[in-house]
């Protein structure tokens, strides 16, 4: 992170986003903005029939949604 207000840099661990420099806390990602997931609980609509995963791999889309309206693509 870099903070705004005196542009000192460092590495955080774990929130709180405040410098520890001058505890400024408009601060801003410099690098490292890559996310890894290394997993999801997906809570499904009550009386929902339709699985998370499809057979094949897929996500399944919203009860009601459209194909086009599905937020993750295949890989």
């Amino acid at each position: 992170l870099r903070c705004a207000a005196c542009e000192h840099e460092w590495e955080i661990e774990e929130p709180p986003f405040w410098c520890p420099e001058c505890a400024g806390g408009e601060v801003a990602a410099v690098r490292g903005e890559e996310l890894e997931v290394e997993s999801i609980e997906i809570e499904t609509g009550v009386g929902s029939t339709e699985p998370a995963i499809e057979p094949e791999g897929r996500l399944g889309r919203p009860s009601g949604g459209k194909e086009e309206d599905a937020c993750i693509a295949r890989t």
